[in-house]
């Protein structure tokens, strides 16, 4: 799966929880920098548990290692994390970012902005 600018990378899902995942385990060559503007990652809206966005070392129990943690989405709110350094254009590396999730099988849809 090829990153292009503008569109979602897809969905993102936790198989193992407590076994962070890239955010680009889907391409073909997920160490590969994938140099972005912006990145949001948005909860499920089947998820019944919460979500974690962080590094690869991150630790949800301990919660060190975390951008941030998004609640189960509501009938009304569907959960969402931006991230952007807007004084260096593609300054963020998509492949940086991991998620874990509370239950096996939910994740996170992630856009990324390329500029």
């Amino acid at each position: 799966m090829a990153i292009q600018c503008g569109t979602p990378t897809g969905k993102v899902t936790v198989t193992t929880p407590g076994t962070p995942v890239r955010v680009t385990a889907a391409n073909a060559n997920p160490v590969v920098h994938a140099a972005c503007h912006g990145i949001m990652f948005q909860t499920l809206p089947t998820n019944t548990g919460k979500i974690y966005i962080g590094r690869a070392n991150m630790n949800k129990a301990a919660y060190t290692g975390l951008f941030a943690m998004l609640v189960a989405p509501s009938a009304s709110q569907l959960p969402n994390f931006s991230a952007a350094i807007t004084q260096a254009p593609n300054a963020l590396g998509v492949e940086e970012f991991y998620i874990d999730a509370d239950n096996a099988g939910e994740g996170v849809i992630v856009t990324i902005l390329v500029l």
